[in-house]
């Protein structure tokens, strides 16, 4: 991929990300090769890492919740009463 700026030099000027091979070799070669503007593929971007990192945050506070239940120890000590009686 290669960053290409449309319309450079307008009031239209956007950034885009191009197939390298396609600019090179010409559209012969990369028939279906599309431009993506750069705001597309940070709004991907920002979107999936927010996705991310809410799963990773619950993740990590159910983990967190877990740990602080086995590591309770009158509950432990509870369960080995019940469990020797």
């Amino acid at each position: 991929m290669i960053r290409r700026i449309w319309h450079h030099g307008t009031n239209h000027e956007k950034p885009a990300w191009q197939c390298a091979k396609c600019i090179k070799e010409g559209r012969k070669v990369c028939e279906h090769s599309k431009g993506i503007k750069e705001e597309m593929l940070e709004e991907a971007f920002v979107t999936m890492y927010n996705k991310v990192q809410k799963l990773f945050d619950t993740d990590i506070d159910e983990f967190l919740n877990n740990i602080e239940e086995a590591l309770d120890v009158n509950s432990l000590r509870d369960e080995v009463k019940d469990l020797t009686n």
